[in-house]
């Protein structure tokens, strides 16, 4: 869920989901929300810095930015790139 919409009301919703569940004693259920948050900036910076000949430099600065999101859980750095 998280993953899915990259920043949009199905990943808040599976966010919240998560922080309820971890309140409750539930580690599993955030464990792959924060999976699925890391996964699409992360992906994405590796993938600019180990195929540079396929994206412009300012994709491939914008990739470096995410490598500072997905650590943080912020996937909204990815929808520039899913755009395209």
């Amino acid at each position: 869920m998280s993953a899915f919409d990259m920043g949009g009301p199905v990943n808040k919703a599976a966010y919240v989901t998560g922080t309820a569940l971890l309140a409750e004693g539930n580690q599993y259920f955030m464990a792959g929300v924060s999976a699925a948050c890391i996964t699409p900036p992360l992906v994405i910076a590796f993938a600019t810095l180990l195929f540079r000949k396929y994206f412009s430099q300012q994709d491939r600065n914008a990739g470096l930015v995410n490598f500072i999101l997905g650590a943080t859980h912020i996937t909204e750095g990815a929808i520039p790139f899913a755009a395209k």
